[in-house]
This record gives C-alpha cells, sequence and structure tokens, in this order.
C-alpha cells in the first residue's frame, strides 16, 4: 500500500483498492471483499501483488476477520479459483456469495478439503435482472443480476451487490451501463453513497447519463483500468479527456488506478 493508505487504515468506513476490479469494503465493524483474488487471462488488467494475494489468503491484517467475499462473476480478472480456494480454507468463517458458475467451481475444485456440503459457500441462481436480498450479520445485501457489458457476454451471469450498513455501496462489476439494466431498480430514492464501477461509467456520455439518471450516487469509484504501460488503446488518457468536459457539473468522481489507494468513506 502506498503511504497515503497506511495513513487512513484506521478510519472506520474505508474502501482499499486491491485489484483490477477488487476492493476491500470496511463498515465500521464489518468488512467485506470484492473481486479481490483474481489471476486474469489477460494481462492488461490488475492482479493483486503477491504480497497481497498472501494477506488476503492468509487472513492477515487489514484482511482478517472478513465477514464477506462477494464475487460478481467468473471472468478471471475478477474470480480466481485457485486463490479462493485457498482462502475459503484458511477462513471457514467467511461467507463466500456468487453466482452458480462460481460456486459450482469452489465445491468441485480438486484441493477442497473442507466437507462441500457444509462450506459457507452461498449461491444465488437469479435470471437476468431479478434480485434477491440477503440480510447477513446486520448488513443489507441486495444481489441483482445485471447484464455483462460487451458482445458475446449473454450467457454470462454478472451480479451487482448493493450493500447496506450505515452507508449504501453499489459494486456492479462488468455491468453494462445502459438503461435496460437500470431502469426497473428504483436506485435513486436509495441515496447511494458510492457507485464503484469500470471506467466506461465515466467516459462514455450515454453511461453517466444512466449514472444520473438510474442511480445518482453521492460518490463514484471508477476502476478496472489497464496497467498504463499495457494501455494499447489509450482508454485511460481517452476516460480522462472525456470526464475532463463533464468534470465540474458531473458527480464527484474517484479513479482507483494505483493498487493500494484508500478512500475514506
Amino acid at each position: 500500500m502506498n503511504e497515503s493508505s497506511e495513513s487512513l487504515i484506521s478510519a472506520s468506513n474505508k474502501l482499499i483498492y486491491i485489484s483490477n476490479a477488487g476492493v476491500l469494503i470496511q463498515l465500521k465493524d464489518r468488512k467485506i471483499l470484492i473481486d479481490g483474488l483474481c489471476r486474469s487471462n489477460n494481462p492488461i488488467y490488475k492482479d493483486p501483488s503477491p504480497e497481497i494475494a498472501q494477506k488476503i489468503k492468509g487472513g492477515i491484517p487489514p484482511f482478517n476477520d472478513l465477514d464477506l467475499m462477494l464475487i460478481t462473476h467468473e471472468h478471471s480478472d475478477h474470480f480466481d479459483p485457485v486463490s479462493v480456494d485457498e482462502f475459503s480454507k484458511n477462513n471457514p468463517g467467511t461467507v463466500i456469495l456468487s453466482t452458480p458458475n462460481v460456486i459450482t467451481k469452489l465445491r468441485t475444485y480438486d484441493s477442497m478439503e473442507m466437507d462441500k456440503e457444509q462450506a459457507n459457500l452461498i449461491e444465488f441462481n437469479l435470471n437476468l435482472h431479478q434480485e434477491e436480498t440477503l440480510n447477513f450479520q446486520g448488513m443489507k445485501i441486495r444481489i441483482i443480476s445485471l447484464a455483462h457489458m460487451g458482445k458475446n457476454q449473454e450467457e454470462t451471469q454478472n451480479y451487482a451487490y448493493l450493500i447496506e450498513y450505515g452507508l449504501k455501496l453499489l459494486h456492479v462489476g462488468d455491468a453494462d451501463a445502459v438503461s435496460e439494466n437500470y431502469n426497473q431498480l428504483n436506485l435513486v430514492p436509495q441515496k447511494i453513497d458510492y457507485l464503484i464501477a469500470p471506467f466506461p461509467y465515466i467516459s462514455i456520455p450515454s453511461a453517466r447519463r444512466v449514472i444520473k439518471d438510474y442511480i445518482n450516487p453521492q460518490k463514484i469509484a471508477v476502476l478496472h483500468f489497464p496497467h498504463k504501460e499495457l494501455d494499447h488503446f489509450g482508454w485511460i488518457k481517452a476516460t480522462r479527456k472525456s470526464f475532463a468536459n463533464v468534470k465540474e457539473a458531473f458527480i464527484k468522481t474517484n479513479f482507483l488506478e494505483e493498487l493500494g489507494t484508500t478512500l475514506i468513506l
């Protein structure tokens, strides 16, 4: 973690940027890790550093006593079954929640030594735009199935998670920023404190309209940026240029690019 992260680590409500779309969220006495353990098949995206991955798997602070591990979908830049399996064995008290494909991979993984029927794995099998609510240790988790962005992703189950525990945070995974995904969710009255979303949500004008019309959070944290040295398509520069044109009139937005960056919530 960088120096600023270390100085902020004691704050009770914070978000630490861990990997490509991975964040550690601490809300008072609760800790949730979302998409933190990944091993991307595409090297342009950021895996957790070996040091951080080992800390997560070993339950070493600040990753000790995790209440929930949430995984948005099975793609390698969001989920590594080998790492999550190791984490699960070392941290049996942490509940892992995800899609059927993710949970099936964990239940059938060869090295799984725990009782596969008793492991703390929760599977929600949701149709597109269907949702469920889980009340867990005082937290309210709204699990929403949203269409994954990009072509040929119709079969990918992507879950967004709206976490409510004092604050309200929405992590959308790789959900497409289109009105069809959000126009029936009634999110604006929820007064969401933080939207956590991939960078196209602020780089594309139509996506920004979706945010304003259907989510309207207090703040935004954008991630899923490629490594700068591998950004051959110029996505980072294009995102910053596009956002600069609307920055003053748009919702306050934090760019999560450097692993270890910490936001006080």
